[in-house]
């Protein structure tokens, strides 16, 4: 982890968590995260007394901006006991800013001005201990998902999700989620199996 880093560490208490719960999560914390790159690539360009961007670049970018909906959240581990899910902000826009600009310029561009600028520009929103883009997301991410509803009326089931953020060596946005009520989940093929073999034993022993 880097101090440059955004990331976003999930804890979801309890034992038995939906699959549809986490899910509906990782989605919602992804959108946040991708609308904040899309924020800042719109903020790069509109910032045109400072920063020179060819409109055609721009068009490139966010065409291809569009095309990464999704992979704005890069989940680098996991860990059991209460399931804990590590991600890492990624720098989506960045990336394909400086690949499509890039392809511009070729070798010389890193060392022209203009990568100078909007590299500066990008570190800008990630200061140590005040880091305006964490903040931006956990907000985003809180107004959300403070409070969850299954959408399937047959299986009616609530979660409440907190926020906050921390400093370490990167940014953490710690988010916690607490099963507030659950219905009666499944449970593995293998437990069902072991509980009809008790079961017949016992009519067995039973009947003997």
């Amino acid at each position: 982890m880097e101090k440059y880093d955004i990331i976003v560490r999930v804890k979801f208490k309890g034992n038995i968590v939906p699959a549809e719960l986490v899910q509906e999560l990782l989605d919602n914390i992804e959108d946040a995260v991708y609308r904040s790159e899309e924020e800042d690539i719109r903020r790069l360009f509109n910032d045109s007394s400072n920063i020179q961007i060819p409109g055609v670049v721009k068009d490139a970018c966010l065409f291809r901006f569009n095309n990464h909906r999704g992979n704005a959240l890069i989940i680098e581990s996991t860990e059991k006991g209460s399931l804990i899910i590590e991600a890492v902000v990624a720098g989506l826009s960045y990336w394909l800013i400086q690949n499509t600009i890039g392809e511009t310029f070729k070798e010389a561009w890193k060392e022209t001005e203009l990568h100078e600028q909007i590299k500066r520009f990008f570190l800008s929103g990630r200061v140590k201990d005040d880091n305006k883009k964490a903040k931006d997301i956990e907000s985003n991410i809180s107004s959300r998902m403070r409070r969850w509803y299954s959408p399937y009326r047959e299986r009616p089931y609530e979660a409440t999700v907190s926020t906050h953020i921390t400093y370490e060596k990167s940014t953490i946005i710690n988010v916690t989620v607490e099963q507030n009520k659950l219905t009666k989940l499944p449970p593995r093929f293998s437990d069902l199996i072991d509980k009809n073999d008790n079961q017949n034993d016992s009519d067995i022993h039973s009947e003997g």
